[in-house]
């Protein structure tokens, strides 16, 4: 698992369970700048848990 930044923008897609879900999240103009065959959007687990 990777952390994610606190001002990450998402959109919850799908809802999994508790916690969890299915996110989409825009790609960067830049990354697709430097790589044109990526998507606009791609979908991701989120999976949040309480901080101890």
């Amino acid at each position: 698992m990777t952390p994610i930044k606190s001002n990450t923008k998402y959109d919850i897609v799908e809802i999994l369970g508790e916690g969890e879900y299915v996110v989409e999240m825009a790609v960067s103009a830049h990354a697709r700048k430097q790589a044109p065959s990526l998507p606009e959007c791609w979908k991701a687990r989120l999976v949040l848990y309480p901080a101890e």
